[in-house]
């Protein structure tokens, strides 16, 4: 039995907006959202970029805008009444849009005013006890607006997902409350990922990884160049981009041992009871392994948060790949994720999220196999 409050948005216009800066870990949560409207508004569609092939690169950044990092560049009498930190940290908004337009990006309308009443955003997932849902977008994962004190959900029945965001993704965004006052790395890191969010259109299996490697990358870039290679602020961020990859690999893993054993009850080859005892098992140890890398378990684990962390762990591997394989220049890697096929369609059903997908994916290993060809093939 579930009680909460109707959406009143659309399914794929509520998933576009939740675009999440950054995967849960225990550090808490983030994102963004419109002023005008409590409801998450829909992210605009992307500018539309010349089409790009790996041969094609290096003549599409002759033409990127090599914008300098500046300061001010905008009225700061509209931040009259802030305090100098608040002040502050609007004034580095604009340095790190300045930063991000230099490495490919389009100018965007998000962050560009503070607002003090907006908090946090409360939203929950939830997923029957023996299914496992792809990811978001998958159907399977259902969701909803509230927090646990004004929603009931029979928990035999279903897996539940409560969390408070900093602010959703959405058009002009402004700069929360909890978004200012987090730590100034996990500041820089969630502008960077919005910022980039407005700036292709994909499904969010594909769209959330991809934003978390070009955000963590270009966020250690501008903390390199702002604070230097030994300040607090870059060694947080390396740190929390290597655990992150280090993490990605064990919710793969637990996902898969999941995903079998709910195959095996399925299909009625194990018990209801049985399921549920090697299920409790299964998360004992995807927590342990949590656990050794950020030094804490996750207070929520269950299919809905899995299927949720999936959404953004499934191909990061991947995408770091790529930008390796770029010789780790963002502005290489930028350039080619700009120009993955399929933006802008709509896919409300999982066949055709992992249709797109599936292109995603072939695009992707052929930028790997292209760089790895021997010169002059």
């Amino acid at each position: 039995m579930i009680y909460h409050r109707d959406m009143k948005i659309g399914r794929r216009k509520f998933l576009k907006s939740l675009a999440i800066a950054g995967a849960v870990a225990t550090m808490g949560f983030s994102g963004c959202v419109s002023p005008e409207d409590p409801t998450p508004a829909l992210t605009p569609t992307p500018t539309q970029t010349p089409e790009v092939t790996p041969g094609k690169v290096e003549e599409h950044e002759e033409g990127l805008d090599k914008q300098p990092l500046i300061e001010g560049g905008w009225d700061l009498d509209e931040f009259v009444g802030l305090t100098d930190e608040q002040r502050y940290r609007m004034e580095l908004v604009n340095e790190i849009k300045a930063f991000a337009l230099g490495l490919g990006f389009s100018e965007t309308e998000n962050f560009k005013r503070y607002v003090d009443e907006l908090d946090a955003y409360h939203y929950y997932f939830y997923a029957p006890v023996t299914t496992l849902p792809y990811g978001l977008g998958d159907p399977e994962l259902r969701f909803g607006v509230g927090t646990p004190e004004d929603v009931v959900i029979d928990l035999d029945e279903y897996d539940v997902f409560f969390f408070s965001i900093e602010a959703v993704a959405g058009v002009k965004t402004p700069v929360t409350r909890t978004l200012i006052e987090a730590p100034l790395s996990r500041f820089i890191h969630v502008v960077f990922h919005e910022e980039w969010h407005e700036q292709i259109d994909l499904p969010l299996v594909i769209e959330e990884p991809n934003a978390e490697v070009v955000s963590h990358i270009a966020s250690m870039l501008f903390v390199e160049k702002k604070f230097g290679p030994c300040s607090e602020e870059y060694n947080a961020l390396n740190q929390q981009w290597e655990n992150k990859l280090r993490e990605s690999a064990v919710y793969v893993d637990h996902y898969h041992q999941l995903e079998t054993l709910y195959c095996q009850f399925h299909a009625k080859e194990i018990s209801i009871s049985e399921t549920l005892r090697l299920k409790d098992g299964i998360l004992e140890s995807l927590g342990g392994e949590i656990e050794d890398i950020w030094g804490a378990r996750p207070e929520q684990l269950n299919n809905a948060i899995i299927a949720f962390q999936m959404t953004y762990y499934r191909h990061l591997s991947l995408m770091h790949q790529v930008f390796l394989a770029l010789n780790s220049d963002l502005e290489r890697a930028i350039a080619l994720f700009l120009a993955i096929p399929r933006q802008g369609e709509d896919a409300t059903s999982l066949d055709e999220i992992n249709d797109i997908e599936a292109e995603v994916i072939c695009y992707l290993e052929d930028i790997l196999d292209w760089q790895k060809a021997p010169p002059g093939r």
